[in-house]
């Protein structure tokens, strides 16, 4: 049964989402990604807007921000249904009220585990924090290819963090009204990222160099084919279709990763996917991606493309800007929480003037992941001004 507190709170949400004012953040959007990340994501217009200063701007605090906020436990919220579907309904009615930037409010509800869900899938063990979101124990266990047989099967309803994720859906179902739509999680970590998790970074490495008994490409091709298999079991569980997924990597960078082993062990399978699946929403690593760029541009179907905080603007709208939007996230330290305005605002004006050389059709600017940062007062304050800051810098940017 809805109680009083659930009623009030989806109203709330209908009211802002009906308000003049998310009509208008609306606008600066061709889609959002219906994605079960907790960070909402908007995929930019393809129109040329972003280069006459209507680039629109993304305000993402985390949940070490938001608990502290809101005054709950972060393990909590991804364990028991009630403290998340409260909290996540609440910090969208506030991120709403206390950022001026263009992330409107809707009615999906996406359920993210955390960055161990896949992992967790594999039979690795999550480790929750009061204060800051699960990750896995790595105790890693990928050791030659009878390990593989050792995986366990992937059982829908109890294999690793599942009997949470069902526990969470059901109950939001449960207690929503039929305008509100509940996002079941997605696997969202690429093959490459799940090998690093299951067998350690350097290992995979150097597999991957000297790959003569073929051990990198068969956990390369497993792990692709699990996440087919979860997908399918998905489609089964809610009754839909699976359409376009999204790829977390931020394990694909360089130096680290090369574009030769990139393009031998890796791109094969997220060409797989994207043709299983009609294509990507969102291609993401927050690493140095741009002499990965032209590599990454061989997966068919990207709607939109990381562009983080150490990889150029330039490599960015010179290979992507074309064909798909981009969306630029800075640093959350160096540039939002340890800047000044001054910094803030040439940091966005930079960045702004490369894309718009380049011709980029339709690019966000985004200040993710933002942490508490002493008070709460004083995060909202920064944050604030961040967007501000960005404003400006982006219509000074403007090609004329």
């Amino acid at each position: 049964m809805r109680d009083d507190k659930m009623k009030y709170l989806m109203e709330q949400i209908r009211t802002l989402e009906q308000s003049e004012e998310n009509q208008k953040r609306k606008e600066k959007w061709a889609c959002i990604q219906k994605t079960s990340r907790d960070q909402w994501r908007g995929t930019p217009k393809m129109d040329g807007l972003s280069a006459k200063g209507m680039a629109p701007v993304q305000m993402d605090c985390n949940t070490n921000f938001w608990g502290g906020y809101l005054g709950y436990c972060v393990a909590d919220y991804y364990r028991k249904p009630e403290v998340f579907l409260e909290n996540y309904l609440k910090m969208r009615i506030k991120r709403f009220e206390l950022f001026p930037d263009d992330v409107f409010v809707d009615k999906l509800v996406p359920i993210w585990m955390g960055s161990a869900f896949e992992a967790s899938l594999m039979g690795m063990q999550v480790v929750y924090g009061e204060h800051e979101d699960p990750w896995i124990d790595f105790k890693y266990f990928l050791e030659d290819e009878s390990s593989l047989e050792k995986i366990p099967q992937l059982d829908f309803y109890h294999t690793g963090q599942m009997e949470d994720a069902i526990k969470i859906y059901e109950y939001c179902r449960d207690q929503l009204d039929d305008d509100f739509e509940v996002i079941f999680p997605e696997w969202e970590r690429g093959p490459f990222g799940v090998a690093t998790y299951t067998r350690g970074y350097e290992d995979v490495l150097m597999d991957m160099v000297d790959d003569e008994d073929g051990f990198a490409r068969k956990y390369m091709e497993f792990f692709t084919e699990r996440q087919i298999e979860y997908f399918e079991a998905r489609e089964k569980y809610l009754g839909i279709t699976q359409g376009k997924i999204n790829l977390y990597n931020d394990e694909v960078n360089t130096p680290t990763v090369s574009p030769d082993l990139y393009e031998e062990f890796i791109l094969p399978c997220e060409i797989r996917l994207s043709q299983r699946f009609g294509g990507l929403n969102y291609w993401h690593s927050c690493g140095k991606l741009d002499r990965l760029y032209p590599s990454i541009a061989k997966v068919p179907g990207i709607d939109m493309i990381h562009k983080g905080p150490w990889t150029s603007a330039t490599a960015a709208g010179k290979e992507f800007g074309k064909t798909c939007a981009i969306e630029v996230c800075l640093n959350p330290q160096t540039d939002i929480i340890r800047a000044d305005e001054k910094e803030m605002y040439n940091r966005v004006y930079g960045i702004c003037r490369e894309l718009n050389e380049t011709g980029a059709m339709g690019y966000t600017i985004r200040a993710n992941n933002v942490g508490l940062l002493d008070t709460a007062e004083k995060t909202i304050e920064k944050c604030q001004s961040f967007i501000a800051c960005a404003r400006k810098a982006i219509a000074a940017s403007a090609n004329q």
